[in-house]
């Protein structure tokens, strides 16, 4: 409920706004109620904020992709396309991590599956057809981007505080999106 809610909060705030400054305020509010964690811990070496830098520019791509679909298609389908990412998650955790599934969770994986590929049908007589729609392009660029992300994630845990990742990378991504907003101002006026 919470998820489906937030989402309908995102598509109104984009929909007389630009999505770069909608994700930069979000961020950078983010950013300042983390911003006493950011001085908590100690500061990690060069390798690790690097790498704290290159998983804040995959957020920051799926965040991208995803508030652009969401600005052009309908809340139905991204919200249905976004909830198979964890799918593609587990996918990548069996392949890269060695995880093993149980039954019950290799149901729940064909059923994900099974679910977007009747919504791709559904979807076309609402005139949305997925192989041809940009925007459904971004949105699965917005999963792409998440499931590596996510993945990542799993790497970086296991050897740093999850709020240090979380404080940082939030500071990443509104320095990201502050150097892309000044540039497309800057450039593309």
């Amino acid at each position: 409920l919470l998820l489906g809610l937030y989402d309908v909060a995102k598509k109104d705030a984009v929909r007389k706004n630009g999505v770069l400054e909608v994700l930069l305020l979000a961020t950078g509010f983010s950013t300042l109620l983390l911003s006493p964690v950011l001085f908590s811990f100690p500061g990690g070496t060069l390798h690790l904020h690097l790498k704290l830098v290159f998983k804040s520019m995959l957020v920051t791509a799926s965040w991208i992709c995803g508030i652009v679909a969401l600005k052009h298609l309908p809340l139905t389908t991204v919200g249905i396309v976004k909830a198979s990412r964890p799918v593609f998650v587990l996918l990548g955790c069996l392949l890269i991590f060695g995880e093993r599934l149980n039954l019950t969770q290799w149901a729940g994986v064909v059923t994900a599956v099974v679910a977007l590929y009747l919504l791709s049908r559904s979807s076309r007589e609402e005139g949305i057809v997925f192989s041809g729609n940009k925007w459904v392009w971004c949105l699965f660029g917005a999963v792409a981007f998440g499931v590596v992300s996510a993945l990542f994630d799993k790497y970086l845990m296991r050897n740093v505080n999850p709020l240090f990742v979380q404080s940082w990378c939030d500071f990443y991504i509104t320095a990201i999106l502050a150097l892309i907003v000044a540039l497309r101002r800057k450039y593309l006026r």
